[in-house]
């Protein structure tokens, strides 16, 4: 049975978010194209439900603009207030904030241009401290089928940085800490930071990611490329087993 428009209440109303998402290119292209009416019905019976909003081909292009519309105000703003925060979060580190005014106001214009490239105000922090510090990265950068928060090619580093939750998904991590060297190189370690670190003394970042790339390396350097299970337990073989809830994980 065809269903009227949920705004404007014309009848044999085809097209929901349902539909829109699930119909092949095809299926789409007859069902907005073709007159003939058993071809509609036949699209639309695959796919009806009495649960969906239907909207005629009018009133969906008008909905889905103001949606995407709607979207796109609500990632300006949800940045916004995480830039906000970051800001703060300097504040109370007792720093010469006017020091980093430029760098703020600069990445703001660069997260209005490209906001999927920063996920938390952790992440705004420490793209600040960076900038502070001439050191060039590539953020939400792709290797491989990761996605890595910081790349930074000249220190060979991948910087990561790792809210409350990253401490339930250590083998996870681990993983793909090793899976990232063998596709950049030996020469490349992740470096993991804390967000409660980067609450309380942000500016001593690339100290504290220099130095834990040293130590990580001149460890390996004695242990044929692998790090001592004394010093992290991130760093397991596929070899050994997943660990269990409640054995005792050490972090970097």
């Amino acid at each position: 049975m065809a269903k009227k428009c949920w705004i404007c209440g014309k009848e044999n109303a085809m097209r929901s978010y349902e539909t829109d998402i699930w119909l092949s290119d095809d299926e789409l292209t007859d069902l907005i194209s073709t007159r003939n009416k058993l071809v509609r019905d036949a699209i639309y019976d695959k796919h009806k439900d009495i649960s969906r909003r239907m909207f005629c081909d009018a009133c969906f292009a008008k909905i889905k603009a103001e949606h995407n519309n709607d979207k796109k105000e609500y990632l300006h703003y949800k940045k916004k207030l995480m830039l906000e925060r970051a800001v703060r979060s300097l504040e109370k580190q007792a720093l010469d904030i006017y020091r980093y005014k430029d760098i703020i106001e600069d990445l703001w214009e660069y997260i209005q241009e490209q906001p999927e490239k920063f996920d938390s105000s952790y992440e705004m922090i420490a793209a600040i401290i960076l900038i502070e510090n001439e050191i060039k990265s590539k953020m939400q950068y792709k290797v491989g089928k990761y996605r890595v928060d910081f790349l930074i090619p000249e220190y060979k580093i991948v910087l990561e940085i790792d809210g409350g939750l990253h401490e339930n998904t250590l083998y996870k991590d681990n993983n793909r800490d090793l899976e990232l060297r063998k596709i950049l190189g030996a020469e490349w370690e992740t470096v993991r930071i804390s967000t409660k670190y980067l609450d309380q003394n942000a500016k001593v970042l690339p100290d504290a990611m220099f130095a834990v790339k040293e130590e990580k390396q001149k460890l390996r350097a004695k242990n044929n490329g692998f790090l001592p299970d004394w010093y992290s337990k991130r760093e397991f073989s596929k070899r050994k087993k997943k660990p269990k809830i409640g054995d005792e994980l050490l972090l970097e």
